[in-house]
């Protein structure tokens, strides 16, 4: 295996080892201990050097600085999040594991937290997440692996589509029906094989609304498996 250009057998060596950060589900921190507090720890015992400007620009960065100061275990589930990932960014990263980090979440704080692994992945680091939310997937991902004890399938979600089938649903509130389609309650549903067909469905159509919908990554998974 290569890993930043470096053959590895085995264990890798530090000097690649302190170039990736995890996340990985079921780890925590010292309830105890404040955010602040378990940061300088997490760094102590990860052999980081860092700065009280280096610490305090990581937590702003995950959005996480306004609590530096509280105790960990006070925090909620999402706040946690947000520190675990400041600790897995102490650093100066390439690459970021991340195992479910949406998981225990509750519907605003999974978003909140995938949006902030997208805007790290923006900003140069290499995001490499695992997920059973084919939303999740469909959402924040630029190319998809999927896995049942193996690698089954790699690509977008246009590539695993096209070849493996599924259809990408296009819903549109118009003014006036399409010639030739139904309405109901001024929406026009349809499907298309891609999104380059999205074009031709509009031609014509007086829109107020559009909404491109991919298709169910768990029925393209079904189809993958049973293949």
């Amino acid at each position: 295996m290569r890993l930043f250009g470096v053959e590895v057998r085995g264990r890798p060596p530090f000097d690649v080892l302190r170039r990736v950060g995890y996340l990985l589900e079921g780890m925590d921190l010292d309830p105890a201990l404040t955010a602040w507090e378990n940061l300088r720890l997490a760094a102590a015992v990860g052999g980081v050097k860092t700065s009280d400007g280096e610490l305090r620009a990581v937590l702003e960065a995950v959005g996480a600085l306004e609590y530096a100061k509280r105790l960990y275990g006070k925090l909620s589930a999402g706040q946690k999040k947000r520190v675990l990932l400041a600790a897995a960014l102490l650093g100066r990263l390439e690459l970021l594991i991340l195992d479910e980090p949406e998981a225990n979440l509750d519907v605003a704080s999974r978003l909140e937290i995938m949006d902030l692994v997208k805007w790290l992945a923006a900003g140069g680091v290499m995001v490499l997440f695992s997920t059973h939310a084919a939303d999740i997937a469909v959402r924040y991902a630029d190319r998809i692996a999927m896995l049942n004890r193996k690698i089954l399938a790699v690509g977008s979600v246009e590539e695993l589509v096209a070849k493996f089938g599924g259809k990408w649903k296009v819903v549109v509130r118009t003014k006036r029906q399409p010639a030739g389609q139904e309405r109901d309650g001024g929406l026009y549903v349809t499907y298309v094989n891609s999104p380059a067909e999205v074009a031709e469905v509009l031609r014509g159509v007086e829109a107020l609304e559009i909404s491109v919908h991919p298709p169910d990554l768990g029925e393209v998974f079904r189809k993958i498996w049973g293949s």
